[in-house]
């Protein structure tokens, strides 16, 4: 089997040591040097046409990969989109599942729902992933904290660790079923405050004192405006996925024995 990853990112890392461990070639495109890799712009169409499976996760303002690449495509068993949750903007604190209206209330939500739209109207058998907060080794609120940057915002939202995607994501490659749309969450939605003060437990240091969203910087306030718990029962019924990291507990105490 061949996976092509167009955005090799922190994701798109995971799912490929996952596979490569299990005999899998892998491609993408990034600066990285782990495996071979190619400039979005140069990607050798040869070698696209004998790829299986194929993982888009590049931002919605870079993507055209169906416009560049898709006719090299045509023979591929899988593709698998990485979306994300702000698709469905705000929903008070209250449950989303799949099938919830997407409202999203700032332009990243509305981009990334515009390329949703645009790949499900491919014909390639694509699957919409759509990815709560993503933490996990180097990227949690353990190093936030260390770093000064952790913010204390009483705002419920959901997460999901970086290998639970990747097992989600691989459950999905043996489970093809083109233009599913699935959430990626774990089970336990919480506010930044619990997450951060949790944190701040395991480091044995004091929290951060509270902060009203107007106070966080304009770039990063659009992570909070959306309130909203994310049901992750499809992932379950329809993929047989277990989560590794069920909550945002197990996941933290996990990185702080790790690192």
């Amino acid at each position: 089997m061949h996976l092509f990853c167009f955005g090799y990112g922190y994701v798109a890392k995971f799912l490929s040591k996952k596979l490569l461990n299990l005999g899998w070639k892998v491609n993408g495109t990034s600066r990285d040097k782990d495996i071979q890799l190619f400039d979005y712009e140069k990607v050798d169409q040869d070698l696209l046409k004998s790829v299986t499976h194929v993982l888009v996760s590049i931002p919605p303002d870079g993507d055209d990969v169906m416009e560049r690449y898709g006719h090299c495509l045509e023979n591929i068993k899988w593709l698998g989109y990485l979306s994300a949750t702000n698709v469905y903007g705000d929903h008070c604190g209250n449950w989303v599942n799949e099938e919830s209206e997407t409202k999203p209330i700032e332009i990243r939500g509305e981009k990334r729902l515009e390329s949703e739209k645009k790949w499900l109207s491919s014909k390639l058998p694509v699957h919409i992933f759509r990815l709560a907060g993503i933490y996990g080794p180097g990227r949690n609120a353990l190093i936030d904290l260390q770093l000064g940057k952790a913010r204390n915002v009483k705002k419920i939202f959901s997460r999901v660790h970086v290998e639970d995607i990747s097992n989600i994501l691989f459950s999905s490659m043996q489970n093809i079923k083109p233009y599913e749309i699935y959430n990626c969450a774990d089970d336990l939605p919480a506010t930044q405050s619990e997450v951060v003060t949790y944190a701040a437990e395991l480091l044995n240091i004091s929290p951060p004192e509270p902060v009203e969203i107007s106070s966080v910087p304009n770039y990063a306030r659009g992570f909070y405006l959306g309130s909203k718990k994310v049901s992750n029962t499809k992932i379950k019924k329809d993929l047989g996925v277990s989560l590794v990291y069920p909550d945002y507990k197990v996941g933290l105490k996990s990185l702080y024995i790790s690192e």
